[in-house]
């Protein structure tokens, strides 16, 4: 699962992967095969493909978002699309959306995109909020380069009221990955290109 944050253009991104995740004490577990390689170059490559997959899917709704933003001239508080198998948020504040109606953007060209960031892997990640555990958990926070990177405590940029339970889960994740020292996390320095 991602959020990503824009203005006129990309601001960050959030993605959280894990290997499983069930309910604490359930033996029963949702097993998703996103993280096959664990701790390998087949893993950082693997999960290079899949990010460039997600912002290329993040940069799409954007280009959909800035159509109905400058179509609509009521003032706009905050935008949030997410598609209908729940995989991906795109979130923009009310300064944000202003940016978009003030700056001319050309949606038809690629962009190059060099960024730069963080990435936590965790062994298992207990959620006790939840109730859930998620084992082999990869998180990747990344902006693009020559943007100041964000405060961690701003981490989830105040979208964090989600009502589905799975976002609230991917929010209580991102929260113990990035702030609890307590656990077990390895950290990395990310520097990814894409075109989108």
């Amino acid at each position: 699962m991602w959020k990503a944050f824009f203005g006129a253009e990309l601001r960050d991104g959030l993605f959280l992967f894990a290997e499983s995740f069930h309910k604490i004490n359930d033996p029963l577990e949702n097993t998703s095969r996103i993280d096959r390689f664990y701790g390998s170059k087949e893993e950082r490559s693997f999960l290079l493909t899949f990010n460039c997959f997600y912002i290329d899917e993040a940069f799409q709704r954007h280009r959909y978002v800035i159509d109905i933003i400058s179509d609509n001239r009521c003032m706009l508080k905050r935008v949030v699309v997410c598609d209908s198998k729940n995989r991906g948020k795109v979130c923009m504040r009310e300064e944000d959306i202003e940016e978009c109606r003030n700056k001319r953007l050309d949606k038809d060209t690629n962009t190059e995109l060099y960024c730069s960031g963080t990435m936590w892997r965790v062994p298992v990640l207990d959620l006790p909020v939840h109730g859930y555990t998620m084992k082999r958990a990869v998180l990747c926070w990344f902006c693009p380069n020559g943007l100041p990177k964000g405060k961690e405590e701003d981490v989830l940029k105040g979208f964090e009221d989600d009502e589905e339970e799975e976002w609230r889960i991917f929010n209580e994740g991102v929260r113990e990955i990035v702030f609890n020292n307590n656990i077990n996390k390895r950290t990395f320095v990310l520097n990814l290109n894409f075109t989108v």
